[in-house]
């Protein structure tokens, strides 16, 4: 048990670190900055480019990743969103900008880096520290107080500075701000620039302690987004209670179930709070190809295809003017659906369809229920949430899905049926 402690303080901590630095982008911007997750990954694999490539002292090339990654995310800001902000494009183009963001830097690391696992901690491999019966390694002890420190010294920014104390007026009334001769586009930049290398930071103390992925850095982010929301946005306090939260629901789960379900509780967690505490403990609201038959034939069927999920996208959000990102999840359903009504109890390909129709369905009704409950870019995060609680079941049910094995001999279409 003192083990599973040291572990939820040690998470705690870096998910503390990824909050304050979401936080503090969002805060002034109200930007869902999820390209975020790109300036953590790119941190880390900075460190990998000078330390290996270059050979560079390792505290220098992490000083130069963090300044590296910081452009990045200040790139974002001026080339990007701030010429949305000029246009005054509605709130939902900034998500879908960041989404589009997010894309185009994590495919550039796996262009330029691969997609393979890499490590940035080459020391050799030891039993660590122990500390009251628990055993912690210095990379860990390095991350809790590092992380420790840098909250610290960025609320005392927010409070005791000047600047600071504009970025909070800013995310009050940005148009009182303007009037008053304090620009929100630069005070904005500010809150961008210190956000992205807080992520940064956070990425190469969590790459330095296992390893890094050019995906790594979204799970990151959506851990410390995750406990921002549940803390409270624009609360300090709440930024802990958020992060220790986050950390004993994974552990407690790891420990009591598997570790492959850490994600699903995290977000079930999430969604509860949404619905039943949508401000957190203490926050504040939100707001070459040939050219021939076979492939005109395969491109018809994706034309259809494509027509038919468009269609249904459509439905939900065209004119609903609701973003659900649990719409994987029903697709998911339905084919799961199909395949194991096919396979596993015989049912033709004409009576599995449409009952995997009525099962998502129904499934849909019950998610609707619960996700509109909560509003504007709540409901997105709890769609979010709710479509990793159904790819994490998908994924881990072995005996009904057989897991990341999928489902083999799945019967073709027979028009004699």
């Amino acid at each position: 048990m003192i083990q599973i402690i040291a572990n939820i303080l040690i998470a705690s901590s870096l998910y503390l670190l990824l909050a304050n630095s979401f936080s503090l982008i969002y805060y002034p911007s109200r930007i869902f900055h999820i390209a975020n997750a790109a300036v953590i990954s790119f941190g880390a694999y900075f460190v990998f480019f000078f330390a290996n490539k270059f050979s560079i002292p390792f505290s220098v090339s992490v000083a130069l990743a963090i300044v590296g990654a910081t452009l990045i995310g200040l790139a974002c800001e001026v080339l990007v969103y701030r010429q949305m902000r000029k246009k005054n494009v509605p709130p939902l183009a900034y998500l879908i900008a960041s989404i589009g963001l997010y894309v185009l830097l994590q495919n550039y690391i796996s262009l330029f880096f691969g997609d393979d696992t890499k490590i940035i901690n080459t020391a050799e491999v030891t039993v660590g520290n122990q500390i009251f019966g628990a055993y912690i390694t210095t990379i860990q002890i390095i991350t809790v107080f590092v992380s420790i420190a840098l909250f610290i010294a960025v609320n005392w920014f927010l409070h005791y500075t000047a600047t600071g104390k504009s970025i909070r007026a800013v995310a009050s009334n940005p148009e009182l701000c303007n009037i008053y001769g304090i620009s929100s586009s630069k005070i904005i930049l500010i809150a961008f620039g210190i956000g992205s290398a807080l992520a940064a930071t956070a990425g190469i103390l969590s790459a330095m302690d296992t390893s890094m992925t050019p995906t790594f850095g979204f799970n990151l982010l959506l851990y410390g987004v995750v406990a921002m929301i549940i803390g409270g946005i624009g609360s300090t306090r709440g930024l802990i209670a958020g992060a220790l939260l986050v950390a004993t629901a994974q552990h407690l789960a790891a420990y009591y179930i598997d570790t492959k379900w850490m994600d699903a509780v995290t977000y079930i967690i999430l969604i509860l709070f949404l619905i039943w505490k949508p401000l957190g403990f203490s926050g504040k609201r939100l707001k070459k190809w040939r050219f021939n038959m076979e492939y005109i034939l395969h491109l018809f069927i994706l034309i259809c295809f494509y027509t038919l999920l468009s269609q249904s996208l459509n439905l939900s959000a065209g004119f609903t003017g609701l973003i659900s990102l649990a719409h994987a999840g029903f697709y998911g359903i339905g084919a799961y659906t199909t395949a194991i009504l096919s396979t596993q109890f015989g049912f033709s390909f004409w009576l599995s369809i449409p009952l995997a129709m009525f099962i998502s369905g129904v499934i849909s009704l019950i998610v609707s229920l619960i996700a509109l409950r909560t509003v504007e870019d709540y409901f997105i995060i709890c769609t979010m949430g709710i479509q990793v609680i159904l790819s994490s079941i998908m994924n881990n049910w072995m005996d009904l899905t057989r897991g990341p094995l999928g489902i083999p001999g799945i019967p073709s279409i027979s028009f004699s049926e």
